[in-house]
């Protein structure tokens, strides 16, 4: 399972060849993530295209709210239209709030539709895709501000996914152990990413998933030697057989335990 892309992402023209590799490459599922509501009508139609294969989400980015932040009749007259599996991808990016022309503005937009989206979550019981990135390496403002989101909102971490993990062990554990998720991109490939590639040696096998978050980060070896222009579910390979190398899992065995706790925190199982 690719548990996050972008398929409506990828040029019209595109996506049935995208899918077609993706299934060529063994994938079983893919869920694409939403970034705005205005991309419910493509989402829906990805999903009818491809039943029991492709799954979709309803949520906002936090880089995604230069017009403000929907009003909450938005999201729920989203989530009737396409029955998502979850709700985001949403959360906080103080980095690019930083190079905003009001750092602090956009800062506290991001906090309120990050609210807003775990309470419907929350209300609507579907699990939560969360995007967390700091505005420098090493700092946890942002991922204090989840944290303490979810607390206030009394979400349990048991149906949050911190989706392409680029932190610690020292933050994996702990929010593992309180029932977190967390899923690795094709940066946990990247050279020099030595503090994620340590944390998933400590992962809990039943709480963590893989994903691409193509069209974006192109897992190597296909970056440093310039194979592709973008990332898609096929390349998601890449990232599970270093994740297995890593984890000193067979291949097979990664790939297994990927799709059955993507299966179980999207609620897929039958």
């Amino acid at each position: 399972m690719d548990s996050h892309a972008h398929i409506d992402r990828f040029p019209p023209e595109e996506r049935d060849a995208v899918l077609a590799r993706a299934w060529e490459a063994g994938l079983e599922k893919i869920v694409s993530v939403a970034t705005a509501l205005d991309g419910v009508d493509t989402l829906r139609q990805l999903v009818e295209l491809n039943p029991g294969k492709v799954f979709c989400t309803v949520g906002t980015h936090p880089t995604e709210l230069d017009g403000g932040v929907p009003a909450q009749k938005e999201f729920i007259d989203a989530v009737e239209r396409i029955a998502p599996v979850a709700i985001g991808e949403t959360g906080i990016d103080l980095f690019s709030a930083a190079k905003s022309a009001s750092p602090q503005r956009l800062a506290e937009r991001q906090k309120r539709a990050f609210f807003l989206q775990v309470c419907i979550a929350r209300d609507l019981g579907l699990p939560l895709v969360i995007h967390c990135r700091e505005e420098e390496k090493g700092r946890l403002d942002a991922w204090n501000i989840v944290q303490r989101t979810l607390k206030d909102a009394k979400v349990d971490t048991e149906w949050a996914l911190i989706h392409c993990f680029d932190y610690s062990y020292q933050e994996l554990v702990p929010w593992q152990k309180s029932g977190g998720f967390v899923s690795f991109s094709g940066t946990l490939t990247h050279k020099g990413n030595v503090n994620v590639q340590q944390a998933i040696t400590f992962t809990h096998v039943g709480r963590f998933l893989l994903e691409t978050d193509s069209p974006f980060l192109i897992p190597e070896p296909l970056r440093s030697e310039k194979k592709v222009k973008c990332c898609e579910p096929a390349h998601m390979v890449h990232t599970a057989r270093f994740a297995a190398e890593l984890m000193e899992y067979e291949y097979e065995a990664v790939l297994q335990c990927s799709l059955k706790n993507g299966n179980k925190f999207f609620r897929l199982e039958k």
